[in-house]
Formats: C-alpha cells, structure tokens, sequence
C-alpha cells in the first residue's frame, strides 16, 4: 500500500515542467508542472519537494514509474532532449537484457 502524502503547502510552479521516459519515439515527454508541493516526511524522514504535474489531471510526479527528472522550460534545449531521448532507448535495452 502506498502511503498517503500529507501536503503542508504549495506553490506554483511557473516554468517548470516533469520528464518522462517512453519506450517508444520520442523516448521522453514532457508535462508542465501545476505546483511544487511541500510533504511531510514520514516519521524521522526530513520534509521533501515534489512537483504536481498537470497532464490529464493534477497528480504527483511519482504516480507512475516513467519520472525521470524535472527541467524549467528556459533550460531546455536539442541536446538535452537528445540526452532524454537517449535514456529513453535504454529502458528498452534493460529490458531486453532482462
């Protein structure tokens, strides 16, 4: 069972926006950000940030296993999407080795 985040604030998160990783061309997407929310850490676990990406609906970034990192749009540029794309094809040589 996954654990319940207890969110203690939000911002938003102009700018920003979540990575994916694809098995399939292009290999990534991309998603902007609603908000970054503050979440209380579970028991001796310090507070952490995570983004709210807004794609079919808000939802944390964690909700699938595909996250791979969060770029704000003003940094991206055709070699780090080239870099994306490249992660993207290795999870499909993982899985072949697998």
């Amino acid at each position: 069972m996954i654990p319940e985040k207890i969110i203690r604030q939000i911002i938003p998160a102009d700018g920003w926006m979540a990575v994916y990783l694809m098995k399939e061309p292009p290999y990534y997407s991309t998603w902007p950000l609603a908000a970054w929310a503050l979440i209380e850490g579970e028991d001796s676990e310090p507070p952490y940030v995570m983004g709210m990406d807004a794609a079919d609906y808000v939802d944390f970034t964690d909700s699938t296993g595909d996250f791979y990192i969060y770029c704000h749009e003003s940094k991206i540029t055709d070699e780090i999407q080239a870099e994306w794309a490249e992660e993207g094809r290795k999870l499909i040589d993982k899985e072949k080795d697998a």
